[in-house]
């Protein structure tokens, strides 16, 4: 029975762990929300570890401190990354912790030492719970409360030392648990194979399904290990009568408890319980460092004796009763027991032993235990005859492994630069050098790295033209790239909504003189301090005539306009609102006067329609034209102070509406000198000082009416203030922003929400570096290669500068460049190309020292998994201010603390400037997909009708989330109406305090505003107020009494599902519904987030699909497309009796001049025109677009693409695909048609999040991924709402659950987490940077400012004297690598290692198999190349595999169905035993640096008896003089480099790995596992947790992506990624052997060759081609070669088979 169910279980589990995901648990999924650890996982965790000395081996040691050790220290690794946990333990799981199966020495061990952990737990700030099962109520109520985000949980079951028959058993319950999990509507996220790397925490995630109730039950096999639980017990013990309160109650308890389980105590039993309890006593006088013991190696009599017998009883007597002592802490230490034996066996007395304290308590416990009189000594020395030292044992216990404190000396080394900052680091340097030579691929002489990566062309530098005649397709590539660039230019928009305006910036040269001659007079004006003068008379006429041309200019206007009333004097009301807003486009409307007198006549016929709507005095009536009035009114008061005529107007008009107290302050009366009446006749509302029209007047209070219907018109801005440096009133924040930028020595970080204004800091900075120099650099950094070409065409859009030798701005990204970037005044890149060019020799002396600012946008990027680290490299070698942007970063004060700190050391100041409020709201929605088969089929969009399943989301009603506990976070907006319906159901509480509800009232709240309309800055104030009053943490007197929950409910949709996550049939068939939606309801333009890109593709498809079969239905049906297609038929028919007509009139035509033709668009008929498979209106989304231009910009932009694709059909229809695989030139594309309103519907990946211009009305978003976190939900929703054109954004939430939905909402930004930049390889290209650039000042500098920081990383706790060392052992490895001489120049193959620094330590995996003639061994071997792909797989891309995939029966399954292997074999051996010997090299350098480092510094380092998260410390007692005492004093080991916690199982300074080096160094050694070059991953594929998964060599050998998706689960939109990213390793291989090999066979003078300006294809396509030809140098060996040509073909075979995917 239960191995059918085990069967079932595992079958099920390995197709769901096939789609998990690996991730960063923190920065990239749960960021500050809550989450469990699954309590029995984590013991396992603690127990399972192989440096634990519980329950192992053949001794009997109990390591119980240790264990605590490793618990606080996975538990303050979590914490201190922000991780928000709680611990629960389910009883299903508890077996796979103790292991009844194992032996009973094994299982009574884990038994009392999980109960003792427990209670070590609890004593903890972490929360601890308990329940039986998921099906507990408990658990359902708490997990209703607390709301976790998922479960960390294991997977599998580390097998025990000791063998044990139901390890699969202990599986089958674990995953039974994961099954019920996700089954619950958790996620769960794996602990085994967790990494902690840098700030990040690593592992696979699997999603929460929808899954039905489980087929099985795993009762059975709980059943079986409970079974087999009960037989190992201990005999039963008295139950005790009252909780133990103490140490000493609960030894007693023990005492008793053994002695009943004996029926009597033996000689030996009663030595060893007394010896026992002397031992626990003992433990408090013994300090840590003393406990450091090996325990003696006793006879096989005295072990079975323990073991077998002594020990398991009193273990699990032990557990049963601690578990009834609440708050005893019992410490014990069986090494310190067995040594206690081994000295009492000597015959020493009790007495002269230990101390007589701990000797009057053992006294007192033992006489209460039954156990008859204290053992006399001639009892203990007959007793303990059996307990002889076995054979080996040292003659004195731990002399083995007393540490010397000596280090090895170091390689010399010396350079000008590090020898300064690396002064303080005292160490040892041999007198003689190593060999640099190598065997295999040996150029140990300097080499100047001066080529590009992926090619043989040589670097441009500055001082070479590096210009040459353009090819064909080069020049029509960029006349291409140009017309798109002029294209995408005319879309954008700036805040206001409008095109931007181009500045033309003149050249400093061409304005030197004019310069200084205004400076002079400016100068001489400066030193004059009188009066001004009075105007001139040529002044005075200059004004006088601007005067008469403003008036005449007026006139012209008036008269105009008076024409056209004149004109449509007749028309219905109807036509002269439709006719006078086409009107307002006119360019006149920007002249004072007629956009004044426009508004009047808006408001005039407003008010007139308003009179003649059939239900004028119905309430949605009142509101909709009292709304569009007062906001007429609003802008008419905002132009400039009225005439009287027109100020009467807007007095009589606000009387009409209930609005007559605030004249005075809306209505502003210029000072005039003659009459200026209305150019027509407005409506007449007053008679005297009557209303004509009582239904027009509101019927509520003018403040309520304000926070219902006009919260998106209000005042928007804060304290804004008209600034001459921008063309808008700029806030307080903005103005602070331009003060820093005016200051060319000063950063800053700006953190405001999307729409909040602050994009325009960066073009700020940016004309202010054109104004001032001609060679000066700004350098303007985007995330992704999108935000690059938008930034591109915003550039272009704005500023328009000539320079002599040049271009003012250029792109340059990994794939691409346009323009030169070492000759522009703006280069827009991406991060990892300015980090190269920032570390690039050539560059160091002349191009860098010109930047004069570094923009980082969205800066927030910098606390991501992958790419992280070259942000923060970028701010370490800033030569210049930066300016950090972002709308999105959580704890921002600490990430800015480490900004400030870099600044600094820079010497230059600093602010932190943050902005807390949007431009325009986010009101939420929830759309309905229930009942979905009731719809009505799709008919066309006139045919349809909106729905009610977009259900309003009020932001309180999202706390129905957390049932009793409620948590808002600082970014949780209320709209006015939002705020009005809140006081309302406060109001409405029977308990609330009236003091409370009239304070709260908005109509006394705002009696400080006084009669003026209210503002955003004034409904801030109420927010917070209103907010403050949900807030458990401000409760008092006054709030107390609220029912915070039925607040909550009132404010809730009664009509909001309540159902588990939605069916995926219905999501899919929803998508046209809420497409229909959204078109009725005016909602459009939308963006669908969705971040799978497949998933992207299918709704795009989805839609097309239902959009094409509803029209060819239409088609099929319609009389009027059957009428219309016969007619075009006949009209096509009839072509060439048209031609002949066309003809003859043609020669008429000449005969007669004066006969000319009509006019070209009056004879064009709808035929001419008519295109029977364009889309039709009524089944497409698209804005009104020329079919024949947008045809046209499809041929040229997107002449690659099949003309029937799929992606262009859609188009056509409104709707496109944006994520980072698609095509270049389809996104820059589509961008420009969303903006342009053509593209209406865009379903995107987190693409378009990161501050694209692809303005939309609404975001949605499409179904639950890991990916939607907290941090991405905000910068997806921020889309919304287009400054410019919306006042209000909407955000939907479609196939979410609701309890997803509201915690999305709830949630708070993750604070950014940071990683250790000092690598090997960032060392090395440091050495190369000075060397190459001969020690420029900039790189010089660079290096002691990062030298001079307290904190290398705001992410990491490493202090500057430790970054020292840490600095001079890199340097050390280096140079025993090879890879730089004694002056720190790089030699060999160090170029490799540089260029491949992201791969970090595969770079220098690879240069090591390399020299020691791994690749010439392969090269002469059959099919070399695949062996090559092979030997790379394990380097480079590593991708895990679920750890329950490999070897089960669905991988057997699809390996037979599938080509692919799936799992990569094992690394050949003999590369396996070369990495291995590197590993141990390494091992010993990083050794030695934690040795010297500990050694120079021992007294700032201070004792390590510390535990990390609780703090507890292990002093001991220096008073305690007892021989026992004494002698372990003399015996204890001394570690310097081991925590001695760790050490206390019986661990020295001899480590066997890298990772042990990191994770069990001592206290305050910041030993960081990715900042050491760790080869341990390459040689355990299938030792560790997870095997690789063969993706990439599987790739090679059949070519075929849809195989790598089905069988190798690479999901297809990573799929071109992760090639490409293997496919530049190969080309960079492959070019740095071309480079050798050239400089050792010719030493020749490469030609130069730059890439074409807007060059559109890949570097690394052109780089395939540019090695293709290379020829083989003199003087190289055949062996080189041969590796050189097999590097080349794999090379090419790959990149074949690539091409196809691309393509």
């Amino acid at each position: 029975m239960s191995s059918e169910i085990l069967k079932k279980i595992n079958t099920w589990y390995v197709e769901t762990a096939k789609g998990a995901r690996w991730m960063d648990l923190i920065g990239d999924y749960a960021g500050d929300e809550l989450f469990v650890v699954d309590g029995e996982s984590l013991l396992q965790l603690v127990l399972d570890d192989p440096l634990l000395n519980i329950g192992r081996g053949n001794g009997c040691s109990f390591q119980i401190i240790h264990a605590v050790y490793i618990l606080e220290s996975f538990l303050s690794q979590l914490l201190t990354r922000n991780a928000n946990i709680e611990i629960v333990f389910f009883q299903p799981t508890l077996y796979a912790t103790t292991r009844p199966g194992a032996t009973f020495y094994t299982y009574s061990s884990r038994v009392l030492a999980r109960q003792l952990l427990l209670k070590h737990l609890e004593r903890l700030s972490v929360p601890v719970y308990h329940f039986n099962s998921l099906k507990d109520p408990a658990w359902i109520d708490h997990e209703a409360e607390y709301k976790p985000m998922f479960v960390l949980i294991a997977d599998t079951v580390k097998s025990p030392l000791a063998a044990d028959r139901f390890t699969d058993h202990y599986l089958g319950s674990h995953r039974g648990l994961v099954f019920d999990i996700i089954s619950y509507g958790l996620p769960v996220a794996l602990i085994n194979g967790l990494e902690f790397r840098d700030s990040k925490v690593l592992t696979f995630v699997l999603e929460r399904q929808f899954l039905p109730t489980s087929a099985w039950s795993i009762q059975p096999i709980i059943a079986k290990l409970s079974d087999l639980a009960v037989a190992m017990r201990a005999p039963s013990v008295l139950p005790v009568q009252h909780n133990l309160s103490s140490c000493t109650e609960l030894l007693a308890a023990i005492c008793r408890a053994f002695v009943q389980s004996q029926g009597g105590l033996s000689s030996i039993h009663r030595t060893l319980l007394y010896i026992f309890i002397l031992h626990v006593f003992m433990l408090d006088t013994l300090s840590l460092k003393d406990r450091i013991q090996t325990p003696p190696h006793f006879s096989s009599i005295a072990q079975s004796t323990l073991r077998d017998d002594f020990c398991p009883t009193l273990f699990l007597l032990t557990a049963d009763l601690a578990s009834k002592a609440a708050s005893v802490a019992l410490d014990m230490d069986m090494n310190i027991f067995c040594a206690l034996v081994a000295y009492l066996r000597t015959g020493v007395a009790v007495e002269e032993a230990v101390s007589p304290s701990v000797l009057s308590k053992t006294s007192e416990i033992w006489a209460s235990s039954g156990a008859g009189v204290v053992p006399s000594k001639k009892e203990l020395f007959s007793a303990l005859k059996i307990f002889k030292i076995g054979a080996g044992q040292p003659s004195e216990p731990g002399i083995d492994l007393v540490e010397d404190p000596k280090t090895t000396s170091l390689l010399p080394f010396s350079h000008p630069v590090f020898d300064d900052v690396l002064s303080s680091v005292d160490v040892a340097t041999t007198t003689t050098d190593i060999d640099p030579s190598m065997p295999y691929l040996d150029f140990s002489h300097v080499f100047t790295d001066s080529q590009h990566w992926h090619n043989q062309n040589k670097l441009i530098t500055l001082g070479e033209t590096g210009s040459k005649k353009l090819s064909p397709w080069a020049l029509r590539s960029n006349q291409r790239y140009m017309r798109s660039l002029h294209r995408q230019a005319e879309t954008l928009t700036g805040a206001l909504g409008q095109g931007l305006r181009q500045i033309t910036i003149a050249t400093v040269a061409t304005r030197k003189d004019k310069g200084e001659k205004k400076k002079a007079t400016l100068q001489q004006h400066a030193n004059k301090k009188s009066k001004p003068k009075p105007l001139t008379k040529t002044e005075r006429m200059k004004l006088e005539i601007a005067e008469a041309k403003a008036n005449e200019q007026d006139n012209s206007s008036r008269l105009w306009f008076q024409k056209y009333l004149r004109d449509h004097k007749d028309d219905d009301i109807v036509t002269k609102y439709a006719s006078f807003n086409s009107l307002q486009r006119s360019p006149r409307f920007a002249e004072p006067w007629l956009s004044v007198e426009g508004r009047f006549y808006e408001m005039h016929l407003k008010i007139c329609a308003w009179i003649d709507h059939p239900e004028r005095d119905s309430a949605s009536t009142r509101d909709d034209f009292t709304v569009s009035i007062m906001r007429i009114i609003g802008k008419i008061a905002d132009s400039c102070p009225l005439s009287t005529e027109r100020a009467a107007v807007v007095s009589d008009v606000l009387s009409v509406l209930g609005f007559a107290a605030y004249v005075p302050q809306i209505v502003s009366v210029a000072k005039q000198t003659s009459p200026s009446p209305l150019a027509f006749k407005f409506v007449k509302v007053m008679k005297s000082t009557r209303p004509l029209y009582a239904w027009m007047r509101i019927m509520e209070h003018p403040i309520r009416w304000q926070l219902r219907v006009f919260g998106p018109y209000m005042d928007r801005s804060m304290d804004g203030a008209l600034d001459a440096r921008v063309d808008f009133k700029p806030d307080g924040w903005q103005r602070r922003a331009l003060d820093c930028i005016d200051d060319p020595k000063h950063s800053v970080l700006v953190v405001a929400p999307t729409s909040a204004g602050k994009t325009f800091v960066s073009f700020y900075a940016m004309e202010k570096v054109l104004r001032d120099s001609d060679d000066g650099i700004i350098v303007y950094i985007a995330p992704t290669k999108a935000l690059v070409n938008q930034i591109v065409a915003e550039i272009y859009a704005r500023f328009s500068k000539k320079l002599e030798n040049g271009t003012l701005w250029a792109i340059h990204t990994r794939d691409y460049r346009v323009n030169d970037p070492q000759n522009c005044q703006i280069l827009v890149t991406v991060p990892e190309v300015l980090a190269i060019m920032l570390l690039s020799p050539p560059l160091a002396s002349k191009w860098t020292p010109r930047m004069k600012r570094i923009i980082l946008d969205e800066i927030h990027t910098i606390g991501q998994q992958d790419g992280g680290a070259v942000w923060e490299q970028i701010l370490l070698l800033a030569p210049c201010p930066f300016i950090g942007l972002s709308a999105t970063v959580g704890s921002p004060d600490r990430f800015n603390d480490w900004l400030a700190s870099l600044a600094k050391a820079h010497g230059w100041n600093h602010s932190f400037i943050q902005h807390k409020h949007r431009y325009s709201h986010l009101r939420k929605f929830y759309y309905r997909l229930d009942d979905l088969k009731n719809e009505r089929a799709f008919r066309g969009l006139q045919a349809s009708q909106t729905t009610d399943r977009l259900r309003f989301l009020h932001p309180i009603s999202m706390l129905s989330f957390q049932v009793g506990r409620k948590t808002l976070p600082d970014d949780l907006a209320l709209e006015p109406a939002d705020t009005l319906s809140l006081f309302d159901v406060i109001a409405k509480q029977k308990m609330a305090a009236p003091d409370l509800i009239a304070h709260l009232d908005p109509t006394t709240f705002f009696d400080s505003v006084g009669c003026r309309l209210l503002r955003q800055s004034d409904i801030l104030c109420y927010e917070t107020e209103l907010k403050q009053l949900l807030s458990m943490d401000v409760m008092n007197d006054a709030t107390a009494s609220l029912n915070v929950d039925e607040i909550v409910d009132n404010l809730t949709d009664s009509d909001l599902p309540h159902q588990a996550d939605p069916e995926s049939k219905d999501i899919e068939a929803g998508f046209l519904h809420l497409a229909v939606d959204l078109h009725k309801r005016q909602l459009l333009p939308a963006i669908f987030f969705n971040f799978d890109r497949s998933s992207c593709e299918a709704i795009a498809h989805n839609l097309l699909r239902r959009l094409v079969a509803a029209e060819t239905a239409w088609k099929t049906e319609s009389p009027a497309w059957s009428r219309k297609l016969s007619q075009w038929e006949a009209w096509k028919n009839s072509e060439k009796t048209r031609q002949r007509e066309e003809d003859r009139a043609t020669r008429a035509r000449k005969k007669d001049p004066d006969d000319q033709p009509d006019d070209a668009s009056e004879r064009r008929t709808w035929e001419s025109t008519f295109d029977p498979d364009a889309p039709l209106p009524d089944f497409s989304f698209a804005g009104l677009y020329s079919s024949s231009e947008l045809g046209e910009q499809i041929r040229e932009e997107l002449w690659k693409f099949d003309k029937n694709s799929w992606l262009i059909q859609a188009l056509r229809r409104g709707i496109a695909v944006h994520h980072a695989g698609m095509n270049k030139q389809y996104r820059s594309l589509i961008e420009s048609l969303f903006r342009r309103g053509i593209v209406r519907i865009m379903i995107s990946t987190g693409t378009l999040a990161l501050g694209i211009n692809a303005p939309a009305k609404t975001s949605v978003f499409c179904g639950d991924s890991p990916f939607l976190t907290a941090l991405i939900y905000r910068q997806c929703a921020g889309r919304a709402g287009r400054r410019g054109y919306d006042l209000l954004g909407n955000v939907i939430f479609y196939g979410l659950p609701i309890d997803r939905v509201q915690r999305l909402v709830l949630s708070k930004l993750p604070s950014l987490g940071g990683t250790f930049p000092l690598t090997a390889t960032l060392t090395l290209r440091l050495l190369n940077l000075l060397h190459g650039s001969n020690n420029a000042p900039y790189a010089a500098n660079a290096i002691r400012n990062i030298m001079q920081l307290p904190q290398i990383s705001f992410g990491s706790s490493m202090g500057r004297s430790q970054l020292q060392q840490h600095l001079r052992f890199n340097i050390e490895y280096l140079r025993r690598a090879r890879l730089i001489d004694q002056s720190g120049a790089p030699i060999n193959l160090s170029a490799i290692c540089a260029h491949l620094y992201y791969t970090e330590p595969s770079n220098f995996a690879l240069v090591t198999l390399l020299h020691r003639g791994i690749l010439h061994r392969i090269s002469e071997e059959v099919e070399p190349e695949r062996e090559f792909i092979c030997l790379m797989s394990h380097l480079f891309g590593r991708r895990y595999l679920p750890s329950a995939l490999s070897g089960s029966e669905e991988f057997i399954r699809l390996k037979r169905t599938y080509p692919s292997m799936i799992e990569l074999p094992p690394l050949r051996e003999d590369a396996r035993s070369l990495l291995i010997a590197h590993d141990e090299e390494i091992r010993r350098i990083f050794r030695n640096y934690a040795m010297t480092y500990v050694v120079q510094y021992a007294n700032e380092l201070g004792s390590d008896d510390k535990l990390p998260l609780s703090g507890a410390q292990y002093p001991g007692s220096p008073a305690d003089t007892s021989s026992f005492v004494a002698a372990l004093r003399k015996t204890a080991h001394r570690p310097l480099i081991r925590s001695h916690f760790v050490a206390n199982s019986g661990h020295g300074d001899t480590f066997e790995t890298i990772e042990e080096l990191a994770r069990a160094a001592r206290s305050r050694i910041h030993l960081s596992e990715s900042a050491i070059p760790n080869m341990r991953p390459y040689t355990t594929q299938g030792e560790g947790e997870h095997t690789l998964n063969a993706y990439l060599l599987d790739f090679y050998i059949h070519g075929q992506g849809q195989t790598l998706a089905a069988a190798n689960g690479i999901r297809k939109g990573d799929l071109w990624f992760l090639l490409q990213d293997f496919m530049l390793t190969l080309l960079t291989v492959k070019a740095s052997l071309e480079q050798y090999l050239t400089r050792i066979g010719l030493g020749s003078d490469e030609s130069e060759d730059v890439m074409a300006v807007g060059a559109d294809l890949a570097e690394m396509d052109n780089d395939s081609e540019d090695g293709d030809g290379f020829s083989r140098p003199q003087a190289v060996s055949d062996e080189d070669w041969r590796v050189y040509v097999v590097v080349k073909n794999a090379t090419a075979e790959f990149n074949e088979k690539y091409r196809k995917i691309w393509a």
